[in-house]
């Protein structure tokens, strides 16, 4: 994905969130923080904690689009 793609995505992605939101965002208040980042940032921390210098990472589907988001955000 180049950067108008990413933000096209996050555009589209947004508007799944506030649908999902409408319609059960009382049952799921927790629902906000369910992204594409936060997932990144929970894969970053399982690699730190597994005391790994790096990971490795397959994907399907929507896997293939998290393993783009994880690079873009800690391409070391």
């Amino acid at each position: 994905y180049d950067t108008a793609g990413f933000r096209a995505q996050a555009r589209y992605e947004a508007g799944l969130v506030k649908s999902c939101q409408r319609k059960y965002g009382e049952k799921l208040p927790y629902l906000r923080h369910f992204t594409s980042r936060n997932t990144a940032r929970d894969m970053d921390l399982l690699r730190a904690v597994l005391g790994e210098r790096k990971t490795s990472y397959f994907g399907v589907s929507y896997g293939t689009y998290l393993g783009a988001v994880y690079a873009k955000m800690f391409p070391g």
